[in-house]
């Protein structure tokens, strides 16, 4: 069983499930359930009640013991998308002992990644990792190279979100090049599987993103959308969705941005995984702030972190305060936007995600700043260049000096050490552009270029300031060739978007086709499956009937005949005796001559039932014809026996049986003469010992009835 299937193979199972019956259809069940977790929880859920139904009924084999377990991994991942995170670990705690039992090291690794999408989920980039690790470890040891890459693939996007240097030259590493070597051409990773090409094109973006090259992120982020579709990983095609949203918002498409945002919100929405739906809302209140809807912003953002509330901290809560922190100081409300950046440094800084606890730093003391709380604005943004310069994030140093920048344009602070130019603004200003030069591929902005413009205009030099707005004039050239090319790029990933959007729509009415026709299959099979349940029931009823006398319930004769057969072939198999009693009802004649026939019936089935009374399970009454009877008591010797015949004699005659009609019922009295024998060590027929106690029996009857005669007197 695969970590993660195409919608072929997924197809192939459905295909062939409503065919199976039983526990035929129990490999099928199983691994469907497993497919369909993201694809389709809540069939997954019904798939995985119906194997385990069928598991309880089979042997507890190893293969019983580990399909179990698969069925507890896929109400595990299931819990996790419901944010049920106790259910969630107690049902890959369950899994996890058979697995450990069973020596199953694919399990196990599948396990710990259910593990690192919870963590995931949550934004608790530790132990993302730590389970991750313990993935790839497993699957090592299981020799699966496939999911050992996927595991892998995980780490360095985590690596990737912490460290971007570092992930980069992994991706070198891996690729043999620079990982913008083929970007804009034909997708990288087109021959590997689609889930790990998902997460090492989504690792791409990452690096790309903190380069500033927006358009190659967004690019690898369409392509790692529509891999992960491909691969049944829906949860995390719609975060990368939502990244490439925030993609082209960078690029400055804001209409495209919120056409995209749009139709990954309403998937969040549909799935009720409230994960997801947080970090698209997330997504949704920071694009709302770019169009300028602050108050709508703010309360989509408060939505995300009423979501938040139910999980622990994590970095994907951070992100939602660190924006709502902005959203909240657009709205000059200073004291919630302090409030909402302090929750996400903590966050970030728990979680060592520097870059964000640089920049959250940075909005905290943006936001000081605005509230003439300078001194410590003043240590929030030595503390982000602490951050920036210590993991050498340069866009946050570039993003730190500005800021300081900022922050001397508002306030009359003391001049900067060392400092050259007229004024502090143009100093840190002049400082980002240095930085920024040190970066590869880096252009200086237009805002910057025009803020530096309008530094050295205050500062008097105008030339210096003429300069500036030069570059500026030819930056805004530059951008729209850019926002040119970009809307090139986007229009390319609309057409592949558009062309795999077809295709899914395609292949989902073939699927829909299939699935009608399956489903009419499945149910003209069960309709099929209930009517010969029905003919077996039926069948059996009749069975059991013909085997029945209709008047007490006792055996009849053929009955009494198989009965004996078996009991004879048991007998002599365990070396156990085997009893044989004969009675029938004393001057029965007489009851039918004086009563009637229908007094008569009602004294034989209450004779049947008293005799009943005394038996064991596994002994057996038939009846023979008219008052005639047979017991069959295995195990019992001759005393034994006998013992069996005086207690239902002794019951018979101590009963009255009423009679006649149930307002003046007439009670009788009745006795019986009982005949006892055993079966020969040699025999292998019931009619020599049959014989003996019907001898017996008329030994009784001739001694003057009412009592119990052993076939020793007869002899």
């Amino acid at each position: 069983m695969e970590l993660y299937a195409l919608d072929d193979e997924v197809t192939l199972h459905e295909t062939a499930l409503p065919a199976l019956a039983g526990r035929d259809r129990l490999p099928s069940l199983v691994t469907l359930a497993w497919y369909l977790r993201q694809r389709d929880s809540v069939r997954a859920s019904a798939l995985a009640d119906e194997a385990a139904r069928l598991l309880d009924r089979a042997p507890p084999d190893a293969e019983t013991l580990r399909r179990r377990a698969r069925l507890d991994l896929v109400r595990g991942e299931i819990a996790v998308l419901q944010c049920r995170f106790d259910d969630a670990r107690a049902a890959l705690a369950r899994a996890d002992r058979v697995f450990a039992a069973l020596d199953d090291s694919i399990g196990l690794g599948d396990s710990a990644l259910i593990v690192n999408l919870m963590h995931m989920s949550c934004g608790v980039a530790r132990g993302a990792r730590e389970s991750a690790e313990c993935a790839r470890e497993h699957y090592a040891r299981g020799s699966d190279t496939l999911r050992r890459r996927i595991a892998e693939s995980w780490l360095l996007l985590l690596l990737a979100y912490c460290d971007v240097g570092a992930a980069e030259q992994r991706l070198v590493a891996m690729d043999g090049g620079t990982p913008s070597a083929h970007d804009d051409g034909p997708c990288p990773y087109a021959n590997e599987h689609p889930a790990l090409a998902a997460v090492l094109l989504t690792a791409r973006a990452v690096v790309y993103r903190a380069r500033n090259e927006w358009s190659l992120a967004l690019l690898c982020a369409a392509r790692a959308r529509q891999r992960a579709e491909a691969a049944g990983l829906v949860r995390y095609a719609i975060a990368i969705a939502d990244n490439a949203s925030w993609y082209l918002q960078e690029l400055g498409d804001l209409d495209a941005a919120a056409e995209w945002m749009d139709r990954e919100y309403v998937e969040a929405r549909a799935t009720g995984w409230r994960s997801v739906l947080a970090f698209s809302i997330t997504r949704l209140g920071d694009l709302l702030r770019q169009l300028g809807q602050l108050e709508r912003s703010r309360e989509v953002l408060e939505e995300a972190v009423a979501l938040y509330s139910h999980f622990p901290d994590g970095t994907n809560k951070g992100v939602t305060h660190r924006v709502l922190g902005k959203t909240l100081l657009a709205l000059d409300r200073p004291d919630e936007a302090l409030a909402a950046y302090e929750v996400a440094i903590r966050i970030f800084r728990t979680e060592d995600y520097h870059e964000s606890l640089a920049n959250a730093l940075i909005g905290a003391a943006q936001t000081l700043s605005h509230a003439g709380r300078v001194e410590e604005a003043l240590q929030r943004i030595e503390a982000a260049r602490q951050v920036a310069t210590a993991h050498h994030i340069k866009t946050a140093q570039i993003e730190h000096v500005r800021a300081l920048a900022e922050i001397h344009q508002r306030h009359d602070l003391p001049s900067p050490a060392g400092m050259r130019e007229p004024t502090a603004v143009v100093h840190y200003l002049e400082q980002a552009l240095t930085i920024g030069r040190a970066v590869d591929g880096w252009q200086a902005p237009v805002d910057l270029l025009m803020d530096l413009s309008t530094g050295w205009e205050a500062a008097g030099y105008n030339v210096r300031a003429l300069d500036y707005l030069k570059r500026a004039v030819a930056a805004e050239r530059r951008e729209g060739h850019r926002r040119a090319a970009n809307r090139t790029l986007v229009l390319q990933i609309h057409h592949e978007t558009e062309q795999a959007r077809l295709a899914t729509i395609h292949s989902a009415e073939l699927a829909r086709a299939e699935a009608e026709r399956m489903a009419a299959l499945e149910t003209a099979l069960a309709e099929l499956r209930e009517a010969q349940a029905e003919v077996e029931m039926r069948r059996a009823e009749f069975e059991r009937l013909s085997l029945l006398d209709p008047l007490t319930g006792a055996g009849n004769r053929r009955h009494f005949d198989d009965r004996a057969a078996a009991e004879i072939a048991r007998a002599h198999r365990d070396t156990r005796p085997l009893g044989v009693v004969m009675f029938d009802i004393d001057h029965f004649k007489h009851v039918n001559d004086h009563f009637g026939h229908a007094a008569g019936d009602a004294v034989i089935r209450r004779v049947v039932e008293v005799a009943r009374g005394m038996l064991r399970p596994s002994d057996f009454i038939g009846r023979l014809g008219g008052d005639e009877f047979v017991l069959l008591v295995p195990g019992a010797d001759t005393g034994d026996a006998r013992h069996l015949a005086e207690r239902v004699w002794d019951t018979i005659a101590s009963t009255a049986i009423a009679i006649g009609e149930p307002d003046d019922p007439t009670p009788i009295a009745i006795t019986a003469s009982f005949g006892v024998a055993m079966l020969g060590a040699d025999e292998t027929a019931i009619e020599p010992a049959l014989a003996r106690a019907d001898a017996a029996l008329y030994t009784a009857k001739r001694a003057g009835r009412n009592q119990v005669v052993g076939e020793e007197r007869v002899r």
